[in-house]
């Protein structure tokens, strides 16, 4: 199944619930639904060092870092539900339109324990993006008056997949002869180039706060939240390399943390419309495994065990539209 179509599916079954919830809803249970739209920009970047020359006190090693940039619009759903302070959410948002003036840079440079820096290579390139995102959360909330707050979980899966066309590529060393270019060699390479694709998770833990500024009319509310726990898995092709390099990488025990802001406005019988900002850092410390063609033998050679780390920030705009079956 095409994955653009899962969001008709998943918005249609949040469409079903909307007879079901009446039903449902009595003075401890609430069921709400939440349509939107969502603006996400930043960054994923990976990056990989590896030894490729020892000898007595000097360690040579090869560096190579890769960030994608991202501007997407995104548009989805949430259903929401309440009993006794305890809550649940789940929610899937597909994007629908990416910007196209981003720009991915890839360094490549050796470096050596003794503090040397040499830059080989630096490449920019367009990307094209296709991104998705499902959410579950759980949550409890302690209510005293006005004022609600309480500890919350949230897992969140975001997939990406980046594909790089037309490479504008500054070549300051021949990687044959070791000389220095001089001006540096300035290479284009028109079509596809580079396809990589990310795979995220990240469990968070943490606190929600709000406060109803006009009781039924006007909600403040923030969230914070951290992660121990983050994991990444991702793949990829260097596709006009001659070599067919290929690469895998993945690690867990990672870093994050999350800071929202947002409001609500009641409009009429249960009807709101809600804004968020929202931003996060993530760090993941990975081991990589690559696979090219060797020029000496024409075989496939594997190398794995290679040290890299994979990082990255977001920061989301996000409006919507809920609607509140007991109010």
């Amino acid at each position: 199944m095409r994955r653009e179509y899962l969001l008709y599916i998943a918005l249609t079954v949040m469409f079903l619930l909307l007879p079901l919830g009446e039903k449902l809803c009595s003075a401890d249970f609430d069921l709400s639904v939440e349509f939107g739209t969502e603006r996400r920009e930043g960054f994923t970047q990976y990056q990989i060092k590896f030894l490729t020359l020892e000898e007595e006190d000097l360690q040579i090693f090869g560096n190579s870092r890769l960030k994608f940039p991202f501007s997407s619009y995104l548009s989805g759903g949430n259903v929401y539900a309440e009993y006794m302070g305890f809550s649940a959410s789940v929610g899937y948002w597909q994007e629908y339109r990416s910007s196209k003036d981003e720009i991915m840079d890839d360094f490549d440079w050796l470096s050596s324990n003794l503090g040397d820096y040499i830059l080989l290579a630096h490449g920019r390139t367009t990307p094209h993006t296709d991104m998705y995102y499902y959410q579950i959360a759980l949550g409890y909330d302690f209510k005293i008056k006005s004022l609600e707050f309480g500890p919350f979980f949230e897992y969140t899966k975001y997939h990406s997949e980046f594909t790089m066309t037309d490479l504008n590529q500054l070549w300051f060393y021949n990687l044959e002869s070791g000389t220095e270019y001089d001006p540096p060699l300035d290479t284009m390479i028109e079509g596809a180039v580079l396809y990589y694709e990310q795979d995220l998770h990240i469990p968070l833990f943490g606190a929600n706060f709000g406060i109803a500024a006009i009781p039924e009319k006007l909600i403040f509310n923030t969230k914070l939240g951290v992660s121990p726990f983050v994991s990444v898995d991702d793949y990829d092709d260097h596709i006009i390399r001659q070599d067919s390099l290929e690469a895998w990488n993945s690690g867990d025990g990672g870093t994050a943390w999350l800071f929202e802001l947002g409001a609500a406005v009641g409009i009429f019988d249960g009807l709101w419309i809600n804004g968020k900002f929202g931003y996060s850092d993530y760090s993941v410390s990975t081991l990589a495994t690559q696979r090219l063609i060797s020029e000496d033998t024409g075989e496939y050679v594997v190398a794995s065990g290679i040290s890299s780390q994979v990082r990255g920030v977001m920061r989301n705009f996000k409006v919507g539209i809920s609607y509140f079956f007991d109010r």
